[in-house]
């Protein structure tokens, strides 16, 4: 996931030709490594190194379902972002997409600051992103986005990542976009290599050691770190520029979790 805000300017077209080493992941075509995902929560925190100060921004509930729908077998990640400071916020995100290919159909976000909630809910069709007709109220009425190509949700990504065939030197290319947010782009994650890192229980965990630089190499790389078992996100590092160097970690779980060890 970008620091604060969804894809701007493409360094890399949407339109762009993929360079030969690279694996191209098209929305509709099965994640082969979706066997990975499992209904389960994950809880991350967090916060931002600045100053030699450790500063906490937000936690981070993400929950895994599936469910069955016209025939179809499908993946929820419903996630609970809390935000401290003097006026904390909730933020719900509501992803639901086709199990094994991650193909979008559905996302609903809602805000709440100061005791004031905004919904907005969005339809995914292949050839554009545009606002749930559907849902009373929804603060996105009359918003449509077009996508040259069909588009994966951004905001499940640590999702999609755990499902795709990581390996040293692989690169994978996808087009993107957070609903409601900037523009679609394509974007390039490389599999830098190997990494022990340690995990939330302080053991070390093997990982996979993952870049990009979201097409805006002037703010430097985010790395992620998943572990190579089951290729849960560990750790995610972002340079923040004058707001800090960001991290995000994963918690240990709590008591009633279905989750397992990475």
């Amino acid at each position: 996931m970008k620091f604060w805000t969804a894809a701007g300017a493409a360094a890399l077209s949407i339109h762009g030709s993929a360079r030969a080493e690279d694996v191209v992941l098209r929305v509709g075509d099965p994640l082969t490594r979706a066997d990975l995902l499992k209904p389960g929560t994950q809880r991350y925190l967090r916060y931002l190194i600045k100053g030699g100060h450790r500063n906490p921004v937000d936690l981070w509930v993400r929950t895994i379902s599936f469910e069955t729908k016209d025939g179809r077998r499908l993946v929820r990640v419903a996630q609970q972002w809390d935000g401290v400071g003097p006026e904390p916020t909730v933020r719900l995100e509501d992803s639901l997409a086709e199990a094994v290919t991650m193909r979008p159909i559905s996302h609903e976000r809602s805000l709440t600051v100061a005791g004031k909630t905004k919904t907005s809910a969005y339809l995914f069709d292949g050839e554009a992103v545009r606002a749930d007709p559907a849902r009373a109220d929804n603060a996105a009425a009359g918003f449509s986005k077009a996508a040259p190509a069909p588009l994966y949700n951004f905001v499940p990504d640590v999702e999609w990542f755990r499902q795709l065939p990581m390996r040293a030197g692989r690169t994978f290319v996808a087009d993107l976009y957070d609903p409601g947010s900037g523009e679609p782009d394509r974007f390039r994650f490389k599999v830098d290599g190997s990494d022990r890192i340690a995990g939330p229980d302080g053991h070390l965990v093997d990982c996979w050691l993952v870049t990009t630089d979201y097409n805006h190499p002037e703010h430097g790389l985010t790395r992620y770190w998943f572990a190579k078992t089951n290729q849960y996100m560990i750790r995610q590092e972002v340079d923040g520029g004058e707001r800090g160097y960001l991290v995000k970690i994963l918690l240990p779980p709590e008591a009633g979790d279905l989750t397992e060890e990475p």
